[in-house]
């Protein structure tokens, strides 16, 4: 039977989930009110940020996360009755801290140290950045209204006026699961020291993040089961051409925004999107012969930001409102750890499974231009 926590544990344990209860309401409220967090609630969640890493830093360093409940089970049964809506069960089986050699004595066990973990080379991922409208939670159908515009006449003085039409219509989001599994031994497991369980659960989170920038930003499908897709994808046969990068650039991307402010697409929340690679060739192409001012300058072109990912590639630079491109998580996030179902070969399974999905309201607030090389 494991410890009961004791005072100072049980402190850091209530200050833990006093915070996540207020970050937990903080998300509902921006839920149910469809909308980023606005600049009070941003600046409290820093602060809260800040303090939960804190007090997690504290909890692991007593070494008492074990603790924290009687099983397993006492913490499932907790986290059912606090309505949580999210969490993970990970089912272990018992540990010894020592072995029995071949003379009768008991020696401790020393596992294998990992050193250096290389991990894999990762850009930031900028779903975040471009101001995109990530809900999460959603069941059923995701609709939404579109409204068309009105325009109004000018008659003489008592004369009747026709009636105008609004356009209305709806659009619904299309989700699809994505999903990650990897199969580790269990010599692996306790050879790394628990480090490498750690590794598996941040890259399969990771992945699922690579995932869906690849969605929003590709200008293919991810592949061919694909059917939820970013704003470029249907843009691709059709992108504008450019001219090799010289003193043309500047001119010919200027045209393609104004070719989106023409449509009435408001320039508060236009951003290019394009690879690391093109940014820095348009860092070093001057706006027109001799005058030393490049293209890019200050992370900004035409007057508006760039954001790179390399998932767009260096062939292709986009310009989008991304106010008008939904992604949301529908339902939850499961992370399942499977002890059980490869038992008979030693191995221990990790499984996440997620329902994204997305939607492009106004496909005109976007437009794609095809790099010549």
């Amino acid at each position: 039977m494991s410890k009961k926590p004791n005072a100072s544990t049980k402190a850091i344990l209530n200050k833990i989930d006093e915070i996540k209860r207020e970050i937990g309401a903080m998300a509902d409220r921006c839920h149910t009110e469809q909308r980023e967090r606005n600049e009070q609630e941003d600046a409290r969640y820093k602060v809260l940020s800040r303090e939960l890493s804190y007090y997690e830093m504290k909890l692991q360093a007593s070494g008492s996360e074990a603790q924290r409940a009687e099983s397993p089970w006492a913490q499932f049964r907790e986290k059912c009755a606090q309505g949580a809506p999210q969490f993970t069960v990970v089912l272990r089986e018992m540990s010894t801290d020592s072995f029995v050699n071949g003379d009768g004595e008991t020696n401790p066990i020393v596992p294998l140290t990992v050193g250096e973990i290389i991990k894999p080379l990762e850009e930031g991922t900028i779903i975040g950045k471009l101001g995109m409208r990530m809900p999460t939670g959603l069941r059923g159908r995701y609709e939404s209204t579109t409204v068309g515009t009105v325009e109004v006449t000018v008659e003489d003085e008592g004369a009747e006026v026709a009636d105008s039409t609004i356009d209305l219509d709806s659009v619904a989001a299309d989700y699809q699961r994505l999903a990650g599994k990897v199969t580790a031994t269990r010599q692996s497991l306790f050879q790394s020291d628990g480090k490498l369980e750690g590794i598996i659960k941040e890259q399969l989170a990771k992945g699922l993040a690579r995932g869906i920038n690849k969605i929003m930003l590709g200008t293919e499908l991810f592949n061919a089961k694909t059917r939820i897709k970013g704003p470029f994808v249907d843009l691709k046969e059709s992108a504008v051409a450019l001219s090799a990068f010289g003193n043309k650039t500047f001119k010919e991307l200027n045209k393609t925004k104004a070719g989106l402010l023409t449509l009435g697409v408001s320039p508060e929340y236009l951003c290019w999107v394009m690879s690391e690679g093109t940014k820095a060739e348009l860092e070093a192409t001057p706006k027109d012969a001799g005058s030393g001012v490049m293209v890019i300058e200050n992370d900004r072109l035409c007057g508006l930001p760039v954001y790179c990912s390399h998932y767009i590639g260096d062939d292709y630079i986009g310009l989008g409102d991304w106010s008008f491109q939904l992604c949301g998580l529908f339902d939850k996030i499961s992370m399942i750890v499977d002890p059980y179902t490869k038992a008979g070969e030693d191995k221990v399974r990790f499984i996440l499974n997620a329902n994204y999905g997305t939607l492009t309201y106004r496909p005109e607030a976007f437009a794609l231009a095809k790099v010549t090389r």
